[in-house]
Order: structure tokens, then C-alpha cells, then sequence
């Protein structure tokens, strides 16, 4: 038997709050096409700083809300 008064205090979330504050990644391949330079040009930034990712593993992945202001800026490093 569940007890009603925690049932009442309980807050159901739907899909879309639980996932929104999850930010979107891009591999280096989607991150080439987005910014429309090659993937040795992704690579290269990142090596040298001059773009922000976090590595899974062995994995590059870039925030889409970085990328977003890089674009923004014409790309320009």
C-alpha cells in the first residue's frame, strides 16, 4: 500500500524536463560538417585550444552551444 501523503508530494517530469538541461554533442565528423572545415581542421583547433571538447575515451565531443557561438563568430578562431 503506498502511503498518499508522499504520493501527493511526489513531481512527475515529462521527457523534455529531464533531457533539456543535457547538452547536445557532435562527434568531430558532425563537428566538421557543421562548421563546414575538415576534420584535420577540427582536430588541429582542438589540439592547439583554440576549440573546446571534452574526450570519452578516446573520443573527441564538442558542445553544440560552443559551437554555436563559434559559427556565430564566422568560425574565426
Amino acid at each position: 500500500m503506498v502511503n498518499e501523503s508522499v504520493v501527493k508530494g511526489v513531481r512527475y517530469y515529462d521527457y523534455d524536463e529531464v533531457f533539456d538541461d543535457i547538452p547536445s554533442t557532435f562527434t568531430i565528423k558532425e563537428t566538421s560538417e557543421y562548421l563546414e572545415v575538415a576534420e584535420i581542421t577540427i582536430r588541429r583547433w582542438a589540439k592547439e585550444g583554440k576549440l573546446s571538447f571534452h574526450k570519452i575515451s578516446k573520443n573527441y565531443v564538442f558542445l553544440i552551444d560552443d559551437l554555436r557561438k563559434l559559427k556565430g563568430r564566422g568560425n574565426s578562431l
